[in-house]
């Protein structure tokens, strides 16, 4: 059985114990006027009636699990120039195949789909039903609207509308996953950003597309072939990525923006569940036994005896005193200081869970009311994180914990010295990642470089081939595959930190 105080505040009227206490030593000097029996039944009768009022409970503690109660939108650009192939397929099929990898990874987030061009509308409203979400991504088409030509803040102002309807109904954090190579022909409304700002509505978005950009095929006049699409002039439209619009709806919502990496999409899934995952775990605590009502009749008994040596006026005025106090008994429940999570914590840590065990951290920290809780969740947050291999927000728990300030200052230096430790472990973490995707990008870059023909003389020629459905299949799968041998390479060379410098635990 566990025990707890349900009004614990109460306590501070013991502190009424002192000048009683003086009074009783006074009057002992002064031979008997408030002598050492009426100060014993009077302060053990006064300290019985406080402990009640602190309302002492008997029970056990449970936790439960709830589903999540997220809302991911996803929002596909779906206007001509996500037809361009410079990413395999195309950019709009990529975006649904990287949809698909999203959803693969936030079991328990509902999910919409919002398709847009100039405008765009809700295709499928908030499901649990992520099959069914991926079915409609991959038949996603620039044909689904005849109004053609990007606008984001025409889009995001009815997306913004369909949430907050929504919203009327069940509240619950929402969040907008944004595909587009960020072509449009209209600005972009601080206005409307403000407002998912206002509304903590965060915008992530994934450029799809390259720097170098490529033409938007077409269908042909006979229907059965694909054409480049050409302006007035005659002249190929050429589309390249724009990220500034894409970097820019993310920074103003509180968001990030992602590079068209499949690899990627791990970093999102994880940002979206830490979003929205909050009260995942529900600690209660079930009441078996209330014993204010023993400990007040105690207290009264107490104080009865002082009536019976002749000191009534000090027991009529205990009696007030108690009778005032249980009047105040407070019913509401002590707030939760975040040590039944920590706890919990600490054990998925010991299991392997370490999303869970994340969560659970973040959760601690944010209800915590003592100090150096807090800063030991925070600590161990950021120890968890940089397992997950994400040292930016890793760096970020660690600064956040360095910045409380304890009383006890030897375990705060304790403390800071393993934080200042583990915050160069994690920056080193951060620099090599970053050098590892520089590698990558520049290996990407030298990989689109056409070769040079083998006979200078003899130049070749080479003529647009159009893929069927299966061999864009077949392509998208070996790159896919490729992608992931990569990124297991690079999480085995993460998990094994550097001799020098490991990640203290606290």
């Amino acid at each position: 059985m566990s025990y707890r105080l349900e009004n614990p505040a109460a306590l501070w009227l013991l502190i009424a114990l002192m000048p009683l206490m003086f009074l009783a030593w006074r009057g002992r000097a002064q031979k008997g006027r408030f002598g050492l029996p009426y100060a014993f039944f009077t302060l053990l009768g006064f300290t019985c009636c406080v402990v009640a009022l602190a309302r002492p409970q008997g029970g056990r503690y449970s936790t439960t699990q709830r589903a999540l109660k997220g809302d991911l939108y996803l929002a596909v650009d779906v206007s001509n120039s996500m037809r361009a192939q410079d990413l395999s397929p195309s950019r709009l099929e990529f975006a649904a195949l990287f949809g698909q990898k999203v959803l693969s990874q936030i079991p328990g987030v509902r999910v919409a789909l919002f398709p847009f061009a100039a405008d765009g509308y809700l295709q499928m409203p908030v499901s649990l039903d992520h099959e069914a979400v991926s079915d409609l991504l991959l038949s996603l088409s620039p044909s689904f609207t005849t109004n053609q030509g990007t606008d984001f803040g025409t889009s995001l102002a009815t997306l913004l509308t369909t949430i907050q309807r929504k919203n009327a109904i069940e509240t619950a954090p929402a969040r907008v996953l944004l595909f587009s190579d960020g072509e449009t022909h209209d600005s972009l409304s601080d206005s409307v950003l403000s407002k998912y700002r206002s509304l903590q509505i965060p915008i992530d978005t994934v450029g799809v597309g390259s720097a170098q950009g490529a033409s938007i095929p077409m269908p042909d006049r006979s229907g059965f072939g694909m054409e480049s699409l050409r302006d007035s002039s005659g002249k190929k439209v050429l589309t390249k990525l724009v990220p500034d619009s894409l970097v820019k709806m993310s920074q103003a919502t509180g968001g990030n923006y992602y590079q068209p990496k499949l690899a990627e999409s791990g970093a999102i899934a994880q940002r979206i569940l830490q979003g929205m995952a909050f009260g995942k775990l529900q600690t209660t605590f079930k009441l078996e036994r209330e014993y204010f009502p023993a400990l007040f009749i105690a207290g009264l008994s107490f104080l009865s005896a002082t009536f019976l040596m002749g000191q009534w006026h000090l027991f009529v005025r205990c009696l007030l005193m108690a009778l005032t106090f249980a009047s105040h008994i407070a019913s509401a429940k002590s707030p939760s200081v975040g040590f039944d999570q920590y706890n919990a914590a600490l054990r998925l840590v010991e299991e392997g869970k370490q999303q869970e065990a994340a969560d659970l951290f973040h959760e601690s920290a944010s209800q915590a009311t003592h100090d150096e809780l807090k800063k030991k969740a925070l600590y161990n947050l950021g120890n968890t994180l940089l397992r997950l291999q994400d040292p930016a927000q890793a760096v970020s728990a660690y600064q956040r914990a360095y910045d409380i300030a304890l009383t006890n200052k030897q375990t705060e230096k304790a403390l800071n010295d393993s934080l200042s430790n583990n915050i160069l472990v994690a920056r080193k973490q951060q620099q090599e990642q970053e050098a590892q995707q520089k590698e990558q990008q520049e290996g990407e870059g030298e990989g689109d470089k056409p070769k040079a023909a083998s006979d200078p003389g003899k130049a070749k020629s080479f003529e647009g081939q159009t893929f069927s459905e299966s061999q864009k299949k077949r392509l998208f799968e070996a790159v896919s595959n490729e992608e992931q041998q990569i990124l297991q390479k690079l999480q085995n060379r993460n998990s094994k930190p550097s001799k020098e410098m490991r990640a203290q635990q606290w």
